[in-house]
């Protein structure tokens, strides 16, 4: 009968966290990240590539990723956010259904209640904690690779796992774990962690371990063969000079509030681990944390979504700890109440970031730019003289424009003028100029295919201050002869925001 109760109560409040979810899903702002990468593999769908068509800094998996959401959203008239809010529901419907099977494997009878808080505490990261992030990459990557993670701790148990559901496991993992290279440093600590476990070279014999080495060969092999622009343009580009621009000091990064509070949740992991209801769980998943917060501090950003598969690592860890404290009953009054208050940041954050997104969708300037641009360019062509991604990208999803640009944002120039402000030899600084005059080059090419109805001139930005450089791009348009020619059609509009907007006559 408890049983019984206990399931009722598991689906009601999954249930509830799901349709809690979709209503907030569609009262926030779609992600930037996702609506670009959206916007990049429709054009890679229409035979497009890294050199013409889109500049995109990540290897090809993380376009990839998005293409069924891109052939979904022709169901509901192109609209990226339907379909990508779909799709991932999709995902992690998938991944909640496969952790709970997998859960009957890894809690005893005895535990069930353990293993409802469990499912619960999932469901919950994988559909209301991500709030802006739904959909993100890491987000994506946590979704297809947690039932792997439970999956290695089920064969720590010696539970029987039929071959066609680990194998599925084992294929969408391997999707996971190259979105991006680095993600691939938490799949080898946790095979590093059963080898030990398993004390034998057969401990790699399992089916879902091969289908990751399938996925990631035929993934590495397709790269030359199918986006060789990006070997051969992007990625030395990206090399020299992305993390110019978006990367801070270590010293910086590793002082940062949610980097401590990783480390203080590492601490009473090792604290408490004797006390755990299941040493194997808490095992991998600190393992997960310290890969996550390693590739965290290797990337040296401080964006919030690069940190958010540790941080919900950690509160599911936190949580399996404190129940297992109240489920031993043990005299520690002092660590629980540590622990509690160490739950409730990460979900105090998560409340936070949920009321000002929904705010932010009421009382954002980027409301003012929609109005502005459903007026003036309405199923039109615009573009942004920015170094913001969340300038253009969701922008011509809500108003159901184009943007001509194979840029996301204009990142590159910073990058550029920063470098230019160093002392620099003849050979650096020829490269420089000649890497400058591809980008403006570039910008012309795609202005000329598509003259936008808008242009915004970004004139302010918080990374020019950080880098301590100014970048006019009022001046750019003007002084360059290039550029020049095409400027001569635009008149002045208005000021919005941090823009001049200017108008095609």
């Amino acid at each position: 009968m408890q049983s019984s109760s206990t399931s009722w109560v598991t689906t009601t409040t999954v249930a509830s966290i799901i349709l809690l979810s979709i209503l907030l899903q569609f009262n926030i702002f779609f992600n930037q990240d996702t609506s670009w990468l959206m916007h990049a593999g429709q054009r890679l769908l229409a035979g497009g590539n890294y050199a013409n068509n889109f500049f995109e800094v990540n290897p090809p998996m993380a376009i990839y990723l998005y293409l069924p959401a891109v052939w979904l959203a022709k169901l509901w008239q192109n609209k990226f956010y339907v379909s990508s809010f779909i799709y991932t529901f999709i995902i992690g419907s998938y991944s909640l259904f496969s952790c709970y099977l997998l859960s009957h494997k890894i809690f005893t009878a005895q535990q069930k209640l353990i293993q409802a808080v469990f499912v619960i505490s999932l469901s919950f990261i994988f559909f209301l904690m991500p709030v802006d992030q739904f959909s993100e990459r890491e987000h994506l990557m946590l979704l297809l690779t947690l039932p792997y993670l439970l999956l290695v701790i089920s064969r720590c148990s010696d539970k029987n796992i039929s071959i066609l559901f680990a194998s599925i496991i084992g294929l969408l993992a391997g999707i996971g774990f190259i979105i991006k290279p680095h993600f691939l440093l938490a799949w080898l600590l946790l095979e590093i962690y059963w080898a030990c476990k398993n004390r034998s070279v057969s401990s790699w014999m399992r089916p879902e371990f091969f289908a990751v080495i399938l996925v990631a060969a035929s993934y590495a092999l397709s790269i030359p063969l199918f986006t060789p622009d990006y070997l051969t343009i992007v990625a030395p580009s990206a090399v020299k000079y992305y993390y110019v621009s978006f990367a801070f000091p270590l010293a910086i990064v590793i002082i940062q509030p949610l980097v401590a509070f990783l480390f203080i949740v590492s601490v009473f992991y090792l604290a408490l681990r004797p006390f755990s209801c299941n040493k194997n769980l808490t095992d991998v998943l600190q393992i997960y944390l310290i890969a996550f917060l390693c590739i965290h501090l290797m990337q040296r950003t401080l964006w919030a979504y690069h940190i958010f598969p540790a941080l919900a690592v950690a509160l599911l860890l936190l949580i399996i700890l404190l129940i297992s404290l109240l489920q031993q009953r043990k005299e520690m009054a002092t660590v629980f109440w540590a622990l509690i208050l160490l739950t409730a940041i990460p979900l105090g954050i998560t409340g936070k970031e949920t009321v000002t997104q929904l705010w932010q969708k009421q009382h954002s300037i980027r409301n003012q730019f929609f109005n502005l641009i459903n007026s003036q360019a309405k199923n039109g062509t615009i573009y942004f003289f920015s170094d913001l991604i969340t300038a253009t990208y969701p922008t011509v999803d809500y108003t159901q424009t184009h943007s001509p640009s194979r840029y996301p944002c204009l990142w590159l120039i910073d990058s550029l003028e920063y470098l230019q402000n160093n002392p620099l030899n003849a050979q650096q600084q020829q490269q420089i100029n000649s890497d400058k005059n591809k980008l403006i080059a570039n910008i012309t090419t795609d202005l000329n295919s598509a003259p936008p109805d808008l242009i915004f001139i970004q004139f302010k930005s918080v990374n020019w201050q950080r880098l301590g450089i100014q970048i006019n791009f009022f001046d750019l348009l003007q002084q360059d002869p290039r550029l020049n020619s095409l400027w001569r059609n635009y008149s002045y509009l208005t000021k919005l925001g941090g823009y001049l907007v200017y108008k095609k006559i």
